[in-house]
Formats: structure tokens, sequence, C-alpha cells
């Protein structure tokens, strides 16, 4: 019998998604050769993971299709591409319910290398009509980027699937169910994602809940499970989702940026998250200090650009949905040669003449002075800026996998080395780098000229 809880079943596989995290390769696909490619690394990366390695499962678990992987090419490198979006489905027997199989459908976090996913997924967030093909008329309204997101992989064949078996993602699913149905008296479709992943996780949840031939199988059901995941449409896409009786359940940090968008009030509440002592988690990292981080202009110009984008009121799922904790401080004895690192990239950028540093420098001197026109920009406001980075960063991954793990060391352990698996290579601090770049820009001049800003495609 597995030591794990069901949730933790499903957390522990939506982070499975993001092994191509940072990575930058040739992009390959099921029928390439070449380990190295960015479908070889998720491929044996997630099928080791599921089928030998996660810790304790003690359940026969399988990757079952994919996974799914959609790539861009690497700014910083023209020569590689990185990926965008990865999808796998795996069963697991329920560990709270032996008569229960999971096919547990996993949509992956943004990486932090790719523009394409940052820009054209995560900020294009004008609504449209959730009108995938197939889906009964409704008015629910959510992100673009999201929807054009699920109807690239709705659409995607898996051909490695075994001769007779369904290769395209819905009639493969429709076939496991019901090959599920006959070991198991109840069959779960679990959506869960992390990040980008939990705002993508309800759109694809919403679409299986419709769909004709999941529902013709009897005792099957559709579940939801969001991590750290923004806000996806409107009341009315969150009425469909009741409609269409799927189970929802969101996991949120309190200290956490990023399920705060994309609300206007939620967006508000980001710069000054960090800022007042008494309310903040303890052990918060704020390197300084000489002024809070909530002074900082720069952060409050992002938030004030941010707060742009919407096309469309967003909402939020009922709160008997949506389970969160404080979040965790950040571990001290880490935190001084953090400040370290800080004090000297802040440096860097603050005495930058050339390149994209300084292009970084300029927009971060435009967002400050756009936003605090009394105030001299310093190295210090820079610091404070990279600080509240850090800190978000912290909160948004780690802080999610000590809450949700407290209970197994080995998991927590595991999922820890996972999304740390080594130094980043100059690549992904070069992509990384030209996409902060982009955002500051954005920001900056939005400020000089505050016209809402629609996004278009950058793939």
């Amino acid at each position: 019998m597995s030591n794990y809880t069901k949730q933790q079943y499903i957390f522990a596989l939506s982070f499975l998604s993001n092994s191509n995290f940072g990575d930058d390769a040739q992009p390959g696909g099921p029928s390439s050769d070449g380990d190295g490619t960015l479908w070889g690394i998720a491929n044996a990366t997630i099928k080791d993971a599921v089928n030998e390695k996660l810790p304790g499962f003690g359940i026969n678990s399988n990757l079952t299709w994919g996974p799914y992987v959609s790539n861009s090419m690497s700014l910083y490198d023209p020569g590689l591409s990185v990926t965008d979006n990865l999808v796998y489905v795996a069963s697991v027997e329920d560990p709270e319910n032996s008569d229960n199989l999971l096919l547990v459908v996993s949509l992956a976090g943004t990486s932090s290398t790719s523009y394409y996913a940052a820009f054209s997924e995560d900020f294009y967030v004008d609504q449209v009509n959730l009108d995938l093909p197939g889906m009964p008329e409704n008015s629910a309204m959510v992100y673009k980027g999201g929807r054009d997101v699920i109807s690239a992989l709705i659409t995607w064949k898996d051909v490695n699937q075994p001769v007779g078996i369904p290769q395209g993602f819905l009639a493969n699913l429709a076939a496991q169910a019901a090959a599920g149905r006959k070991d198991y008296q109840t069959v779960e479709i679990v959506v869960t994602g992390h990040s980008l992943g939990g705002g993508l996780a309800p759109i694809l949840a919403a679409y299986l809940g419709s769909y004709s031939n999941l529902l013709l199988i009897g005792g099957v059901s559709v579940s939801c499970y969001t991590y750290a995941g923004p806000t996806a449409g409107d009341a009315d896409f969150i009425q469909f989702l009741a409609d269409q009786n799927i189970d929802l359940n969101a996991v949120v940090n309190e200290f956490d940026i990023v399920p705060k968008a994309w609300t206007v009030d939620g967006i508000s509440s980001i710069y000054s998250l960090y800022g007042d002592p008494n309310n903040a988690p303890d052990g918060l990292n704020t390197c300084t200090n000489e002024s809070t981080i909530s002074d900082n202009g720069i952060v409050a110009g992002i938030a004030q650009w941010a707060q742009s984008l919407p096309n469309g009121t967003y909402a939020n799922p009922d709160l008997d949905s949506i389970e969160t904790f404080p979040g965790a401080g950040m571990d001290f004895t880490k935190v001084n040669g953090l400040c370290t690192e800080l004090d000297e990239f802040s440096l860097a950028i603050y005495t930058s003449t050339t390149g994209i540093l300084n292009s970084i420098r300029k927009s971060l001197e435009v967002i400050y002075k756009s936003v605090k026109p009394k105030d001299i920009f310093t190295e210090i406001t820079i610091k404070q800026f990279l600080t509240f980075l850090d800190e978000g960063s912290y909160q948004h991954v780690r802080g999610y996998i000590y809450y949700l793990t407290e209970s197994n060391s080995d998991l927590q352990n595991y999922l820890l080395g996972y999304m740390q698996k080594g130094t980043p290579t100059e690549q992904e601090r070069g992509d990384s780098l030209i996409i902060l770049n982009e955002l500051l820009s954005l920001a900056a001049t939005f400020l000089q000229n505050p016209e809402p800003l629609h996004l278009a495609s950058a793939k």
C-alpha cells in the first residue's frame, strides 16, 4: 500500500511535466532518434519517474500517452529550441480508493527559457469564447493564450502507441477510460498542472467534461487539481465548469503572486505582498533593510502594465474549492549567499553600458521614475526588485513542495531535486534575460503611453 495521499500523487505527477524546464536542444518527436532532443529528454525522464523512480509510489503506475511537446526557437541561441508546453497521461490506482483508477493528465508550467510561453500564453489574456471543436454552445470566456494551447493539444497524435490503440489525445483517453472500467468500478480523469499548467488545466477539464465519448462510457468522471494557477476565465466559465460536474480543486499559497492574476484586484495587490513584515511568511528574504519591497516603483510599474492587459472580467472559483496555505519562509542558511549574488547582479545592471543588461537598466529607470518621479534611481532599487523576483519564485515553487509533501520527506527531496537539475546553462541565463528585458520594456512603454496592450503570437 502506498504511503502517498491522493493529493500527493496528483501533485507529484503534475510536477513531472516540467521535465524540460530550462533545457535548450533540438526539438525531436516520437518518431525521431536521439535521446538528446527535447522530446527524447521528456520521454525518458517522465517514463523513468512514473514507472520506476518516484519514491514510495507502491502502486503500479505507467506513462500511457505522450509526452506531447511543443517547442519554439531559443532567442539566445537560434540554433536550438526550447519547450513551450508539455503534456502527458499516466495511469495509477487511487491510493485512497482501490476501486478507482486515476488517469492523470499533467500539463507543464512555464519554462524559464520560453519567450513564446511567456508572452503568447502567460500574458496573452484577451478573452475569447470557449468554442473548442465539438463543445456545446456556451457563453464561457477564457484567456486566448490558454485556449490556443488546448486547441493544439487535442489534435496531436502519439505515434508510439501500440498497434490498435488510438493515437489521438481524445480517442486515446476514451479508450483508456473504457479499458479501466473493466478492472475498476470507477475511472477518474484528473487534469492537473502547476503555474501555467494550473491555468490550462481548467480549460481542458471543461472540454473533457463535455466530451460525449467519455460521458457515454459510464462510471467516468472528470476532476481538476490546480497548483499556483492563474485565473483562466470569467464567471460564465466558472459556471460552465460546474454545469459539467467538474470537481474543481485549487491549492494556493497566500504569498504566491501567480494566482493573483488575472483579476484586477489580485494584480494590484502583488507589489505590496512582501512589504509588511507583519504580513509575510517567517524568514522572508528581503536582503536589504533600506526600505521595504512595497516601496519599489519597478514592481508597481510592472503591476500597472499587467492591469492593462485583461480584455474582459476574470473571476475566481468559489472559495470552497480553494485550499490556501501561508507560504513557507526561506531557508536562512541560503539567504546570505543569495544576497551576495543579488548584489553582484544588481551592480552589473547598474553599471552596464552595453548589451542586454544595459537595456534592462534603461527600462528599470523608466519604470521607477514614472512611478516614483521624486525619487532617485539607485542600485538599492534594483536589488529590491531582484529580491522581489527571488521571493516570488521561492513562494511559487518550493512553497508548494514543502506544504504538499510535508508528510513524505522522500517525495519532498525527490521533487526539490527534480526542479533543480543543476547550474543554469549559458543558454538558459541568456533566454531568461531576454524574457526579463522584454517584460520590463513593455512595462516601461506602457507607463510612457498607457494604452492597453494586446499581445500577438510570437511563435
